[in-house]
């Protein structure tokens, strides 16, 4: 009796700590993309995505759930995330038909630039990619986390967009921000260590 409450309050500890480390550091890169000025509008959209992605990949993650299933339909399932997502940024008042209609519009004319090599203003193809990328890179940090075990699969994702975007910008905000994200892997990677050693010592 006394074994399973310590299991139980071992995985409660796991589940919020981790949980809300993982949240700070996806918090801290989405908000550094929005400081940085690619975008007007949305800004709070790449984070509703990694949070999403988030919180399937912990349930995907703890569950029995075959790894390239899980891979394969999360990619999948980040299209159609990234599309409602991208529709919040149409008018309000516009039926979802044309919202979407707004939408492919834009991707149309992104892929025309795109082929022209000339710069793209559509910020709807910007911004659902943001989504989608955030989508993929939060659920692979709770696969990491809570299925593999290996605390620096989950960093290396959103550090590599947090720096990349730092170069790219060069503004002081970005930079205070990739101090509030090691500082954040930082306490992440003692609660990692510490939960590896109380693993050790309840075997």
């Amino acid at each position: 009796m006394t074994t399973n409450i310590l299991t139980r309050e071992k995985t409660m500890s796991e589940g919020a700590s981790m949980f809300a480390l993982l949240t700070l550091i996806f918090l801290t890169t989405s908000s550094s993309i929005a400081a940085s000025g690619w975008i007007t509008k949305g800004l709070d959209l790449p984070f509703w995505g990694a949070f999403g992605g988030l919180l399937l990949g912990i349930l995907l993650a703890r569950s029995r759930v075959r790894g390239w299933i899980a891979h394969v339909g999360m990619s999948l399932l980040g299209i159609p995330v990234s599309i409602y997502l991208g529709m919040l940024l149409t008018p309000g008042n516009l039926f979802p038909a044309e919202r979407y209609q707004i939408i492919t519009s834009s991707w149309r004319i992104w892929f025309e630039d795109y082929a022209r090599n000339q710069p793209s203003e559509q910020i709807f193809p910007f911004v659902m990619q943001l989504v989608f990328l955030l989508w993929l890179f939060a659920y692979f940090a709770a696969w990491f986390i809570y299925r593999r075990r290996q605390v620096w699969g989950a960093i290396v994702f959103p550090g590599l967009a947090l720096v990349v975007n730092l170069f790219q910008t060069g503004q002081p905000q970005t930079a205070l921000y990739l101090g509030i994200f090691v500082f954040a892997v930082f306490l992440l990677l003692i609660r990692f260590n510490l939960l590896s050693l109380e693993r050790v010592w309840r075997q």
